[in-house]
């Protein structure tokens, strides 16, 4: 593997890292009552401009498809990871009353 492709790789990693936890703060900030800001200082959504950063670096590097990155089934299991975390953190609550 070449130099920049090792970049490039490392930066689809970074992105998918970055997407994920998009969602899971979220997700999580809703369940905290908290209104999560879905849109950045441009307007636009940064879940989506890194889901674009994702497949725009599977066009570059074509063998970054066989991972069969999903941006769908992602969100749902974010989501469903920080549904987790805030039911721990009901339960650790109430345990402290």
């Amino acid at each position: 593997m070449r130099h920049e492709d090792e970049d490039l790789v490392a930066a689809w990693c970074m992105a998918v890292r970055s997407a994920y936890k998009l969602a899971y703060g979220g997700r999580l900030q809703e369940l905290r009552d908290r209104r999560p800001n879905l849109l950045d200082a441009r307007g636009l959504n940064p879940y989506s401009l890194e889901v674009g950063r994702i497949q725009a670096l599977q066009e570059i590097l074509p063998y970054l498809r066989d991972l069969e990155f999903d941006p769908v089934l992602m969100r749902v299991e974010a989501k469903r990871d920080a549904e987790v975390t805030f039911a721990q953190e009901v339960l650790d609550a109430a345990r402290q009353t």
